[in-house]
């Protein structure tokens, strides 16, 4: 669900950013690249915490949720921005 709500809002930033963006395709690039970086922290303090929030909580199920943030951002990416 989470993943839809992403993709959802990064269908209406590229619709924006095509309206007013002379080159859409890269400036939507750029602000999907910065969003994705910025969706890492979320996974990353969750695997950082001592003692974890979340017992059973390993740098394998971390690196797997950022994975999955790194896949979903350039599936959405690519499906925007190709004409």
């Amino acid at each position: 669900l989470s993943t839809l709500i992403g993709v959802i809002a990064a269908g209406i930033v590229y619709a924006v950013t095509a309206r007013f963006a002379t080159r859409p395709d890269r400036t939507f690039t750029i602000v999907a690249v910065v969003a994705l970086l910025l969706s890492l922290l979320a996974p990353l303090m969750v695997g950082l915490e001592d003692p974890p929030e979340y017992p059973g909580t390993d740098a394998g199920s971390v690196g797997t949720m950022m994975a999955m943030h790194v896949v979903a951002a350039t599936i959405a990416i690519a499906a925007l921005t190709r004409r």
